[in-house]
C-alpha cells in the first residue's frame, strides 16, 4: 500500500499501523537483548508497488521513516531486498564467485548479481533488477477467474470487469473504496448479497487470504477449495491448476520478461542461483528460472529467511551495535 496515492487520512492510518509494528518489533529487540535498541536496517524493493510512479517509491521510504522514527528508532538506513539476500548468503560462501539473487514476494520481483565468498565482509553487488509486480499479481488473477464469479462476474451483465477488481485489489485503499461505495440494488439474488457482504470492514482482505491459500495448494495439486462460510453458508471456493495457470499468465509473462533482460545482461557470468522470497517456492517460478539460467545451478536457500538472515548480518556490520 505505500506506494499507491494516499489521502492525507489514509497516509496517516498506514504510517500509525506500520509505526505499531516497527515499536512491537523494537520493544521485543530491546527485551531480548537486553538494551535499547534505537538502530535499524529496513530492507526494501528495487521498485516499490505505485500507482503513481516513481514518487510512490519516495513516498513509501518517506512512510517508513517516519514510522521508523515515531516507533522510537534514532536511526534507520534501507537497503535492497536482493542485495540483504546476496549479503547472507555471503557469509555461508566458502569460495569466491557469482551468485544470481532472485527475490520474488508478494508485491515485488527483486533480482541482485553479486560477487561473494570473497575475503570481504560484504559482498559486491555488481547490478540489481527489479519489477513491482510479485504474488498478489497471481492471487488477483486467481481471483477474478475462480472466486469472483461467485459473486456474479461473467454471470450479471450489470456488473463490469472494474466492480471485480476493486473488489479484489487489497493493496489499493482507492479501489477498495470504490468497492465499498457501489451499491448493487439491480443485482439479482445471491450475488446482490454476496457483494454486500464482501463489502464489510476485513472481508475483502480475508478473501484474499483464501485465495492465496488455493493458489499455494494448486501448486501441489490440480484441484482446491475453501470455505467461503464468513460470506454465506455452504459457499465454497473451488479452484484448478487451469486457473491458477490463466490467473498467473500476467505475472508469468513479466517475470520471464525480466529473466530474459537480466540473461542478456550478464551473458559474460555464469552465477550460481539463489532464490529466495514467498512466490521462490512456485514449481512454475522455478521453472522459468532454469529455462532463462539453463547453465546456471540452483543453490539451497530459505524462502521465508533469505532478505532477514541478510538484514540482520548487514545491520551487524554497519550499525553502531553493542551487545552487552
Amino acid at each position: 500500500m505505500l506506494g499507491f496515492r494516499l489521502e492525507r487520512v489514509q497516509r496517516g492510518y498506514i504510517t500509525g499501523i506500520v509505526t505499531r509494528i516497527l515499536k512491537h518489533i523494537r520493544e521485543q529487540a530491546s527485551l531480548q537483548l537486553g538494551q535499547e535498541v534505537t538502530q535499524a536496517t529496513l530492507g526494501r524493493p528495487v521498485k516499490f508497488r505505485s500507482s503513481i510512479g516513481p514518487d510512490g517509491g519516495l513516498q513509501a521510504i518517506a512512510i517508513l521513516t517516519e514510522a521508523a522514527l515515531a516507533a522510537g528508532f534514532e536511526k534507520v538506513d534501507f537497503l535492497h531486498e536482493p542485495s540483504a539476500a546476496a549479503v547472507g548468503y555471503h557469509t555461508s560462501s566458502a569460495t569466491a564467485h557469482h551468485a544470481l539473487i532472485v527475490d520474488i514476494g508478494g508485491g515485488t520481483t527483486d533480482i541482485a548479481l553479486a560477487e561473494v565468498g570473497t575475503e570481504d565482509t560484504q559482498p559486491h553487488i555488481l547490478s540489481t533488477w527489479g519489477e513491482p509486480k510479485g504474488g498478489t499479481d497471481v492471487d488477483l488473477g486467481l481471483s477474478l477467474r475462480s472466486v469472483m464469479p461467485l459473486f456474479g462476474k461473467g454471470v450479471c451483465p450489470e456488473l463490469l470487469a472494474p466492480v471485480f477488481m476493486d473488489a479484489a485489489s487489497v493493496s489499493d485503499l482507492n479501489r477498495q473504496k470504490s468497492f465499498r461505495d457501489r451499491r448493487f440494488i439491480h443485482t439479482p439474488l445471491p450475488y446482490a448479497s454476496r457483494l454486500a457482504e464482501l463489502q464489510k470492514p476485513g472481508i475483502p482482505v480475508r478473501l484474499n487470504r483464501d485465495v492465496e491459500k488455493l493458489k499455494i495448494e494448486l501448486s501441489k495439486t490440480a484441484r482446491s477449495e475453501r470455505s467461503l462460510s464468513y460470506i454465506e453458508p455452504s459457499l465454497v471456493a473451488q479452484a484448478t491448476d487451469t486457473h491458477l495457470a490463466s490467473g498467473a499468465e500476467s505475472f508469468m509473462r513479466s517475470f520471464e520478461q525480466l529473466l530474459a533482460q537480466v540473461s542478456k545482461e550478464i551473458q559474460e557470468y555464469t552465477p550460481v542461483l539463489f532464490l529466495t522470497g514467498g512466490m521462490s517456492r512456485a514449481p512454475y517460478v522455478i521453472e522459468a528460472v532454469k529455462q532463462a539460467f539453463p547453465r546456471c545451478d540452483i543453490v539451497p536457500s530459505e524462502a521465508s529467511l533469505g532478505v532477514v538472515d541478510g538484514l540482520s548480518v548487514y545491520a551487524s556490520l554497519t550499525q553502531d551495535v553493542r551487545y552487552p
